[in-house]
């Protein structure tokens, strides 16, 4: 189930000009596993190059470690196109000015 993020909308006349989230959300995506188990998954979209932690804002990653520390499935989506790679948070050797190969990833 997608995790809705409220928006501020600025119009001239019909036309929109702008637009920014006015919340910040625990996530894009929450779930419950066959066992019972929450999910919580945040989907980033990088067609090249290697996920880096600066793609993620700090609520994104206190979400992902909270989600974690209760017993919670915490999962990162990197979409390149059209594939997709679910990736178990923590990520080991994920952190500040470090990033993941495509390649690399060992995914759930």
């Amino acid at each position: 189930e997608p995790i809705n993020t409220p928006w501020r909308i600025v119009r001239k006349g019909n036309r929109i000009v702008g637009a920014w989230p006015v919340e910040k959300v625990s996530g894009d995506f929450i779930a419950i596993a066959g066992n019972g188990r929450k999910v919580l998954v945040e989907a980033k979209s990088r067609d090249e190059g290697n996920l880096s932690w600066s793609m993620f804002q700090p609520n994104q990653i206190n979400a992902l470690f909270d989600n974690h520390k209760w017993g919670a499935l915490s999962l990162v989506a990197w979409v390149r196109g059209k594939e997709v790679k679910l990736i178990e948070w923590p990520i080991p050797g994920f952190g500040p000015g470090r990033g993941i190969e495509w390649e690399k990833v060992s995914c759930v």
